[in-house]
């Protein structure tokens, strides 16, 4: 009789353990679909906590407080966001008239009969407003395309030729510095989706880039492979190292070797914002041993459908 009793009592008692083991993986599963949904939606909501179970209990209160500061946190970097651009774009617009009648006023003196000291002492002003020029424009521009307010009027163009027109324009500026060691861009015709303009402006972003840090072995190299458009811009330089190249197209970012030399570190990143509103790709690469820097821009080749369209 006892031996029954026995039985029964551990008949019951696995019964509730089985019980509480099946509520325990419905509440999991339960907690890891509302995980899963707020991840995917990136929703506010926030985890139910009707469980019974005291560890879970402190697993939700955890994961809904990491909520909760991530919230705060992006908010936080939003407005600081918004600060920065509306900073940016207010000084932009208050400096032009300023730098507009000091360069004015620089050109005159350039009609004076000024010695050698004087001229090379306006030739060093003149160096500084145009920086100081270039970074506001640069600046103001980085933060339009943030806010999207860059419109760009997307028509099929062939890169290659695009590629020439802009190559052309830093024609004197290669020669300066030694001449291109190599030109290579098919004559075949290379058609992309994109505005004229901005890819111009891409490539000259990185031309200039090219031309501040590079100190020879100047090449321009352009290919087409798995229906991408390919162009590498390369140089020597002894401006940059391997850790680098992971963060030279965030904005403002210039390598430690680099800081004195006048530039604002948006140019690469100007590129590369633009060049993804082109669905394309922009990467950099550097050998150590050669001392090469190459930034490669890849643009995806427009179809014969889209062609037709």
């Amino acid at each position: 009789m006892i031996g029954n009793m026995g039985y029964f009592i551990l008949g019951a008692c696995l019964v509730i353990i089985i019980i509480k083991y099946v509520k325990l993986k419905l509440s999991i599963k339960n907690i890891n679909r509302q995980i899963r949904f707020i991840y995917d939606r990136d929703t506010c909501v926030q985890i139910e906590n009707n469980v019974n179970n005291r560890h879970l209990k402190e697993i939700i209160n955890i994961v809904n407080s990491l909520k909760n500061k991530y919230l705060a946190m992006e908010d936080d970097l939003r407005k600081k966001d918004k600060l920065f651009r509306e900073t940016v774009t207010n000084m932009s617009h208050d400096l032009r008239t300023p730098l507009a009648i000091t360069t004015g006023y620089l050109q005159m003196l350039e009609d004076e009969n000024l010695t050698d000291e004087q001229e090379g002492y306006v030739n060093i002003a003149k160096d500084r407003m145009k920086y100081l020029k270039d970074l506001l424009e640069q600046m103001f521009e980085f933060v339009r395309i943030e806010a999207d307010e860059i419109k760009l009027e997307f028509k099929i163009v062939n890169l290659f030729n695009i590629l020439r027109d802009t190559l052309a324009m830093f024609y004197d500026e290669y020669e300066k510095m030694g001449g291109i060691q190599c030109i290579d861009i098919p004559n075949e015709a290379c058609f992309v989706l994109g505005d004229k303009n901005a890819i111009m402006r891409i490539i000259s972003n990185v031309i200039s880039n090219s031309l501040t840090y590079g100190d020879g072995k100047f090449s321009i190299l352009a290919n087409i492979k798995h229906k991408t458009c390919i162009i590498k811009i390369e140089n020597s330089t002894r401006c940059i190292e391997k850790k680098d190249i992971n963060f030279i197209f965030n904005r403002l970012y210039t390598t430690d070797k680099s800081r004195n030399s006048g530039r604002t570190g948006l140019g690469l990143a100007i590129a590369k914002k633009m060049i993804e509103l082109h669905n394309g790709e922009i990467t950099a690469e550097y050998e150590e041993n050669t001392h090469l820097f190459s930034v490669i821009l890849k643009f995806p080749i427009t179809s014969y459908d889209q062609l037709k369209d």
